[in-house]
């Protein structure tokens, strides 16, 4: 089974965690970690799922603008070491697109820059030997454009991380959102519907009928990419063959180890112990 991914976010996040929300014309205190020290996390929806995709036994054709400058920057050789296809991303002229996330006890914040611009989608091969299509974060004339082609490929498609109005537009074999993301679109329809609520775990929904997946405990350091790793392992499953509890499990403890360590792609030693129980049958 292979999955095409296609997105259009941060290559790079700087990820900090505050003490409190500063009032106008003062300033709060900075936890200690990377993005204190001022270093860049790698990062971006897509290619985090594309990722995880690639870690837990699966296989993952990457669309994401990529910038002709900087590309060690973005690290995109360790996305190909690992087995992401990335033929099908365009390039851009220009630098990594970066954002900015802030965690303190009650919110979280972020910034970007926008995303990059890329001409039209043309690729009309790229669906070739797809089973699934993945669209994450940000919305743009592209994913409209890709889920045309999917249709017409009689491609299905899972909508990922982000809830915007133009998703009602289409439909959705899968979806996976925050319970906030879940709520702002009703109407979306999706025949499988899984919706997160961080260590409340998730609940799944089809045909009409809602099943609670328990969450996996943790030790908390970064909550960046949770939903991203989570969906990735819970749509490999299921088209691997595994039912909704059985892939909302393994995408739960795949979660809760991403959110031990700094950044939405920790490396692959991370999961050690993990891998063999969550690619097997892959």
């Amino acid at each position: 089974m292979t999955i095409l991914v296609a997105g259009s976010a941060a290559h790079l996040d700087l990820v900090c965690r505050g003490d409190r929300v500063p009032g106008p014309s003062e300033f709060a205190s900075l936890f200690p970690g990377p993005g204190a020290d001022g270093r860049w996390q790698q990062g971006g929806a897509a290619m985090t799922i594309a990722l995880a995709v690639c870690r837990t036994g699966g296989s993952a054709k990457l669309w994401h603008p990529v910038p002709r400058n900087g590309r060690g920057e973005t690290d995109l050789d360790a996305l190909l070491q690992e087995g992401v296809d990335l033929a099908p991303c365009p390039a851009y002229g220009g630098g990594p697109v970066r954002s900015v996330v802030v965690y303190t006890p009650d919110t979280r914040l972020g910034w970007s820059a926008p995303p990059a611009d890329v001409p039209h989608v043309t690729q009309a091969d790229m669906l070739v030997g797809i089973d699934l299509v993945i669209i994450a974060p940000v919305w743009g004339h592209w994913s409209d454009a890709i889920l045309e082609m999917a249709r017409g490929a009689g491609v299905p498609a899972a909508l990922v991380g982000f809830a915007p109005p133009e998703a009602l537009a289409h439909d959705w074999a899968f979806a996976v959102l925050d319970k906030d993301q879940a709520t702002n679109v009703p109407r979306l329809n999706a025949r499988e519907l899984v919706v997160t609520d961080g260590a409340r775990g998730a609940t799944v929904t089809v045909d009409g009928t809602t099943t609670q997946l328990p969450p996996c405990p943790a030790e908390a350091v970064d909550a960046t990419g949770a939903g991203d790793n989570f969906a990735a392992v819970y749509l490999a499953r299921r088209l691997a063959g595994d039912t909704p509890s059985a892939a909302g499990e393994k995408a739960a403890r795949w979660a809760s180890r991403t959110i031990e360590a700094w950044g939405s792609r920790p490396p692959r030693e991370h999961y050690a112990d993990l891998l063999g129980d969550l690619t097997d049958h892959a």
